[in-house]
């Protein structure tokens, strides 16, 4: 095993928790970033709107009775209002994922804001109030950012589960590895992403596990209640 010095090792962790998509050095001090959300998988989807994609994954949630989180890229926002309306009005829950897509590590307070707050007008400008969440594009972040969400009432909400659409995996192997999500995992999906070609395909698949899972979470809780 090699021992590092103490300050690169320090400065590798720092470097890790800014362009990992994962907890990260400066995340245990943040109330805001949540992991896991008991006790059944929350799906979210990343990216979007796109005009292709996104109502074929809101005709699917309808029919199987789910609600998601969106986390919208504010120039796509721009470009569909009656899309992003449609995610309002059918329940789901809209979310700040930046103005265009740019990474928010690193970056100076004024760019990292202008990239939020863009993003919070379009979206409030459509269905009439701002999001309450954020999710950094590509995970990363640093204090900055923690801070500019912060002036901006926003929480942050990362993913505990990388769904690994964005992979390009074929959808039966995307069914496979999401139907493996835990109760309480958030999961990351992508439907803004043409890489997520499997995406689609899947996602009937996944619903209606998951749907089974949450049936059968109901059934046992009754069964306890009643003995």
């Amino acid at each position: 095993m090699i021992a590092l010095p103490a300050g690169l090792g320090l400065a590798g962790v720092i470097a890790g928790s800014t362009f990992l998509p994962f907890p990260g050095l400066h995340d245990w001090f943040v109330p805001g970033a949540i992991w896991r959300l008991p006790p059944l998988v929350h799906l979210t989807f990343d990216d979007g709107p796109d005009p292709d994609r996104t109502p074929r994954v809101l005709d699917m949630l309808a029919e199987f009775q789910i609600r998601a989180t969106f986390f919208c890229i504010g120039n796509r926002v721009a470009r569909t209002p009656r899309l992003v309306r449609r995610i309002d009005a059918e329940g789901h829950q809209i979310g700040n994922h930046g103005w265009d897509h740019t990474s928010l590590a690193l970056r100076s307070r004024h760019a990292i804001r202008d990239q939020l707050a863009r993003c919070q007008g379009a979206i409030g400008s459509i269905i009439g109030r701002a999001p309450r969440l954020v999710r950094p594009p590509y995970g990363r972040r640093d204090y900055r950012f923690y801070e500019e969400a912060q002036r901006l009432d926003l929480t942050t909400m990362f993913w505990s589960f990388d769904g690994g659409d964005w992979l390009g995996l074929r959808s039966s192997r995307l069914a496979q590895r999401v139907c493996r999500a835990s109760h309480g995992d958030i999961v990351l999906l992508h439907d803004g992403n043409p890489k997520a070609r499997g995406l689609i395909g899947a996602l009937g698949a996944i619903l209606r596990h998951h749907q089974e899972r949450m049936r059968g979470e109901t059934v046992a809780r009754s069964s306890e209640v009643l003995t």
